[in-house]
């Protein structure tokens, strides 16, 4: 609950709600012939857990609320209270927060989905056959968030998901969903819970007894005195916004503001201007002027509203964020020049231990890799866990024998040197070249993975840089199991008759063109896998150089988003940041860059 504990107005105003029920479908309807149900107050004080557990709701609940009004704070208390009564009732689902941003409809059913949200994230740590039993036999309490922050033309899509999911067999005992008003009252359909509840603007005397717990009462007077003001500050959000900034706010300047929203983002830019000025003790962060912070702020609002996303993390940086073809152009520049760096590195200190036949080999993969690096300029993929298995090995060595010899050149050198230096001499070279071309395609054959939930910042470029390394090795060390291979036919050779292996590497040098060393091979792994892994960071550093150097993001990134945290301008869970309301995102996003950025 590390968001919870970082809400600008967390536990500050106790809110009320409003049950109503005409904004779902309940499934009763279908049965049942009743009357329409109107809209009801409940107590001062009523808690959303109280709700949850009313008998015509049942635990499925729809929480709706206008932006900075609360929903998600009160969402997440829900969770909190939904997982404290499972610890104290193991026959209780398991409440489980999704955050449906992350959805689209490219997965087959809600199911589908939820499945890969549990397997994915090493916070949960589920397997996927252990995550499939759990929502088939209904052992999760589900809670989605964030419906109103997918892109628009998914909003729908993702409510009738939803009711397809209530629909089936894996209909669970209890569903909790939060969303905006305004979006929701777009859609089409309305989702089938059995309630809707709807957190109200704050009263007077809600407003009047804040003010007098955070000793600044004497605002009520300057609220009554302004109709404007009094209703922005009905949203809690803005409410706490306003008292941290009153102490900065222009009056002068409040009364030129006309409109509402005029009146919101001045409330803002009060806001940011405190939280600028705040004492921090870590002494690193005096090298972030004001103007570099609201200016690297507003760049990165700007890609996430693009992005119709919420949450950033570093390693989600994309070539989409350049902003003209110069930036572009720089990019690409600096994505081949490293591109050549490493592979020629590569290349020309294990050609020092390469005999004739693998130098050339060494050169034609490296130039392959380097276009393939170089031309392949999409997406950043991270590639933070390797999906080894002793079947992806045994496929890429079937495969390579196959696809070797399926080559009529390849039947045809067998043939020749048959007739040339003997059968015997046939099965070195069948064996040598089959396992040659296994390992070649082994990198292929294996699956890299993407873990959602980051533990530190830039968690996935690093690990996609180690895994890197870590495939390269596997290269090599399949490089000395073919000289063991190879050195095993001296035994196989006596045996069936045939002279000692040896004595023929001895006498003609025959299989050493065919053997490769493990240096030969970790050097042909490394190229391979740059193309598949290790370019995922050369994309990564050429893309933070060109945006650094545009004066868009600093280059140590993380320090500065840390920053930003202290400042209560942003959220920070483990390795994900976001903007303390989609609010302030929004304000931030609306600022213009300055012209040298364009």
């Amino acid at each position: 609950m590390a968001r919870l504990s970082q809400s600008l107005h967390n536990n500050a105003i106790s809110l009320d709600l409003q049950l109503q029920p005409e904004k779902v479908k309940s499934p009763w309807d279908k049965d049942i012939k009743i009357g329409k149900l109107s809209s009801e107050n409940l107590p001062i004080g009523t808690s959303m857990l109280s709700v949850f557990e009313r008998p015509e709701i049942q635990g499925n609940l729809l929480i709706l609320g206008e932006p900075g009004s609360g929903k998600t704070t009160m969402t997440l208390e829900l969770s909190l209270s939904l997982i404290q009564k499972a610890e104290s009732d193991q026959e209780f689902p398991i409440p489980v927060l999704f955050d449906l941003t992350s959805w689209s409809n490219v997965y087959p059913s809600l199911r589908e989905w939820l499945v890969v949200e549990l397997s994915s994230s090493t916070k949960r740590r589920v397997r996927e056959d252990i995550a499939q039993k759990l929502i088939d036999e209904k052992k999760l309490l589900l809670i989605l968030d964030s419906l109103d922050e997918l892109k628009p033309d998914q909003q729908g899509i993702c409510v009738q998901a939803i009711n397809n999911f209530l629909q089936s067999e894996f209909r669970p005992q209890y569903l909790v969903v939060c969303s905006r008003n305004e979006e929701y009252e777009t859609f089409s359909k309305k989702l089938e819970l059995n309630g809707a509840v709807y957190i109200n603007d704050l009263t007077d005397s809600k407003i009047q007894d804040y003010l007098d717990s955070q000793k600044k009462i004497e605002l009520w007077q300057v609220f009554k005195e302004d109709e404007a003001l009094l209703d922005l500050v009905r949203k809690p959000l803005m409410l706490n916004i306003t008292v941290l900034s009153y102490e900065e706010l222009s009056i002068e300047e409040w009364h030129k503001a006309a409109s509402l929203e005029s009146r919101r983002s001045l409330l803002w830019d009060t806001y940011i201007k405190r939280m600028l000025k705040r004492d921090l003790k870590n002494l690193s962060y005096r090298k972030y002027n004001s103007d570099k912070t609201q200016k690297w702020l507003s760049f990165l609002a700007q890609r996430l509203q693009n992005e119709f996303q919420n949450e950033f993390l570093i390693e989600k940086m994309q070539p989409s964020w350049l902003l003209s073809g110069e930036q572009i152009q720089s990019y690409n520049l600096l994505l081949g020049l490293f591109s050549f760096a490493i592979i020629f590195l590569i290349s020309f200190a294990a050609c020092q231990f390469s005999n004739i036949g693998y130098k050339i080999l060494l050169i034609i993969i490296g130039v392959t890799t380097f276009i393939w690096s170089v031309i392949e300029r999409h997406e950043i993929r991270i590639k933070e866990r390797i999906d080894f298995s002793w079947n992806s090995i045994l496929n890429a060595f079937t495969f390579g024998f196959k696809l070797y010899y399926s080559f009529p050149i390849s039947r045809a050198s067998l043939i020749l040197i048959f007739f040339m230096a003997g059968w015997e001499r046939v099965v070195i070279v069948f064996v040598s070249t089959g396992l040659m071309s296994s390992i070649f395609l082994f990198p292929f054959q294996l699956k890299f993975l993407e873990i959602e939930e980051k533990l530190s910042p830039n968690q996935g470029i690093k690990q996609s840089g180690l895994n890197w390394i870590l495939a390269s090795s596997l290269c090599a060390l399949l490089g000395i199991g073919v000289q063991n291979v190879m050195m095993f036919r001296a035994y196989l050779g006596f045996l069936i008759g045939i002279e000692p292996f040896e004595g023929m590497i001895r006498e003609q040098g025959l299989a050493q063109v065919f053997i490769p060393n493990p240096i030969t091979m970790a050097a042909i792994g490394a190229q391979i896998t740059f193309a598949l892994i290790g370019r995922v960071f050369i994309q990564h550093l050429s893309l933070r150089l060109v945006l650094f150097f545009n004066n868009l993001i600093p280059w140590n990134y993380a320090h500065f988003l840390d920053y930003c945290y202290d400042l209560l301008l942003l959220q920070r869970v483990r390795g994900r940041y976001r903007f303390i309301h989609e609010s302030l995102q929004e304000h931030f996003s609306n600022i213009k860059l300055e012209e040298e950025t364009q």
